[in-house]
């Protein structure tokens, strides 16, 4: 079933989407693919079962049932789009582990969640596709839902200043969205997705270009994207933010999750 919030308008947002589905049709797998598989990969690695994850930008909730797959079964997922056909699809599957599916523009309605809700929230490959003058609000609702020791993991194109893809409403650069994120966000790590030959094997030590031409007799440039860019994100055509909550005066984070009022050591916004 899937919820609906707030009333049908006009949005400025762009809403392709680029399935999965479609690289298992072609049987060979382009690097915008695998970029998405490795990023729900590495969200894993921060989850554990029975954690609230939030999911915004889900399109047909793939990593539900990434989740549900890798026996993530006690995770309480929402997952959020303003598709409604790509959440038909999701709804469709009948996860057992019974995803929370709504429809809402983002850029207009707030996060149907609590508060500190979320242990996890992911917004993968949505920055591009909203309005710049709707991005501090999403942030913001973003930085509301996560907990005090949650992450946020936001990914989006690395822009160039040259080559802008067709079907994104803005890219930005590395500095420029660094301005946007260190408002309401720590920048803990970030790692690159995938990047083009061209940019990334200029960066790369003499031992890591050995290896690089080793891996090249095997390996097709859709691989190559992928396997050097974490260690480069600035080199990269698409960059993974691993982001933590910035600290308020009200709220200190201890080991067993309660909290302390007023420290005169808290962290400021």
């Amino acid at each position: 079933m899937i919820e609906i919030i707030g009333k049908p308008r006009n949005s400025e947002c762009n809403k392709t989407n680029l399935s999965i589905d479609r690289a298992l049709e072609r049987k060979i797998i382009h690097r915008d693919y695998l970029g998405h598989m490795l990023r729900w990969t590495h969200a894993m690695k921060h989850m554990r079962d029975g954690y609230n994850i939030l999911d915004v930008g889900c399109a047909d909730a793939p990593l539900a049932q990434v989740l549900y797959t890798n026996r993530f079964n006690k995770c309480n997922y929402t997952g959020v789009d303003i598709r409604t056909t790509e959440l038909e699809k999701a709804d469709k599957r009948k996860l057992k582990n019974k995803p929370r599916l709504i429809q809402m523009d983002i850029t207009k309605d707030k996060m149907p969640v609590e508060d500190e809700w979320a242990n996890i929230v992911t917004c993968f490959e949505v920055a591009e596709h909203i309005p710049e003058s709707s991005l501090d609000f999403v942030l913001s609702e973003l930085q509301r839902c996560v907990k005090p020791d949650g992450k946020v993991l936001l990914s989006t194109p690395n822009y160039d200043g040259k080559n802008q893809a067709s079907n994104h409403v803005i890219e930005y650069t590395e500095k420029q969205l660094r301005k946007y994120l260190e408002k309401y966000f720590v920048v803990e790590k970030q790692f690159g997705t995938f990047a083009s030959q061209k940019d990334i094997k200029p960066v790369l030590t003499d031992e890591e270009k050995k290896l690089w031409d080793k891996l090249r007799e095997y390996y097709d440039v859709n691989m190559f994207s992928v396997l050097f860019a974490p260690i480069y994100p600035l080199a990269s055509r698409n960059i993974l933010w691993v982001l933590e909550k910035k600290r308020t005066k009200k709220t200190k984070v201890i080991a067993n999750d309660t909290k302390v009022k007023n420290d005169k050591n808290m962290w400021e916004m």
